[in-house]
């Protein structure tokens, strides 16, 4: 889902509460997700990047503008995403039972 289709997901509003930013996102975060982002930040590519808000009688607010700068801050950009992907545990039993296999063919293992 893109920041555009997100953004219109949200209602017409000046500011949006935790509550309503946790309604709108794909996979549907809990609430405290979205209060974490707003203290403590979320980990991207090594920097901390925190959702601005503004508390106004003990209640968070959230600008569209922000919002929007935060999921765009938050998304991977193609440089930062690794070349490969690590392998499953499935291919990793299957790359030392190949090995294995390797070295009783050339005779470098025997039974003990």
């Amino acid at each position: 889902m893109t920041i555009a289709e997100i953004l219109a997901r949200m209602p017409a509003a000046d500011a949006w509460t935790p509550r309503q930013i946790a309604a709108a996102l794909p996979g549907r975060p809990h609430l405290y997700s979205v209060l974490r982002w707003i203290r403590r930040g979320v980990r991207v590519a090594g920097r901390t990047v925190h959702l601005p808000a503004t508390r106004i009688g003990g209640r968070w607010f959230v600008s569209p503008r922000d919002f929007a700068d935060f999921l765009a801050a938050t998304q991977p950009d193609a440089d930062d995403l690794p070349a490969e992907r690590r392998p499953t545990p499935a291919a990793r039993r299957g790359a030392h039972q190949r090995a294995l296999a390797e070295r009783w063919r050339e005779g470098l293992m025997t039974t003990a």
